[in-house]
């Protein structure tokens, strides 16, 4: 039997209409904060400065697991961040 790494994608992003850009935080890991700041930066660069609103979908994480929340929170916004919720 032999052991591989498993990368799990914790952010997955693409661009909406309008350059509306939306990003999925599917867990909280140690990977999280890196992996939501560049998918972030790609958002931006894709939109070519012209980001009119940035969707930030936490639905599909459970929050606050062990602790890693924390170092996503502080992460500035320029763009008006839209909060949709929708019942399981």
């Amino acid at each position: 039997m032999r052991r591989e790494v498993i990368h799990i994608q914790v952010v997955k992003q693409r661009m909406e209409p309008d350059n509306i850009g939306y990003v999925r935080l599917t867990e909280f890991t140690e990977q999280a904060d890196a992996a939501l700041k560049q998918a972030v930066k790609a958002i931006r660069q894709q939109a070519g400065g012209k980001l009119r609103a940035l969707v930030l979908d936490l639905s599909m994480s459970p929050l606050c697991r062990g602790g890693h929340a924390s170092g996503c929170a502080h992460r500035p916004v320029t763009a008006p961040v839209l909060s949709c919720h929708s019942a399981r």
